[in-house]
């Protein structure tokens, strides 16, 4: 038992003290790259805190306002053709600022992930289809493709 105690410790990186670095935990984190991920994707590069999130988001809240107004309204009427409107507007807003103005690096990129997945799902549930003959109103009916 005595000899287990006599192993040697892994050197911490420095940057990291307490029962984090007495772990070795630090050493295992430093080695694989994380942390200089890390560093590297979630300051902000004008005061150097890290940022994941800022609140409050004008665009967010109205689009998080209009999916629970959703959520709790018909989805098939007017309103519901409305309100999925202004959240996909909102959030591809949002989507399009954090591409552009992003702090870091991080936030531009869940800001591409957004917008590319937003524009995957219109063209996905907008494609229009046009049956075989026109409807009994004259037009042609516009169905969405299932996915």
């Amino acid at each position: 038992m005595g000899s287990f105690s006599r192993l040697p410790r892994p050197r911490c990186c420095g940057t990291v003290s307490g029962p984090l670095c007495r772990s070795g935990l630090a050493v295992a984190v430093r080695q694989t790259g994380v942390v200089e991920v890390v560093d590297w994707a979630l300051p902000d590069r004008r005061t150097g805190r890290i940022v994941v999130a800022q609140w409050p988001i004008t665009a967010l809240i109205v689009w998080m306002a209009a999916s629970v107004v959703l959520a709790l309204s018909d989805p098939d009427g007017t309103w519901g053709l409305a309100l999925r409107g202004v959240a996909t507007v909102a959030l591809s807003w949002w989507a399009a600022d954090e591409v552009v103005r992003g702090v870091n690096p991080w936030r531009r990129l869940l800001g591409t992930v957004v917008f590319a997945a937003l524009r995957y799902r219109s063209s996905a549930n907008g494609t229009a289809r046009r049956s075989a003959s026109p409807g009994a109103s004259g037009y042609w009916s516009v169905t969405r493709s299932s996915v």
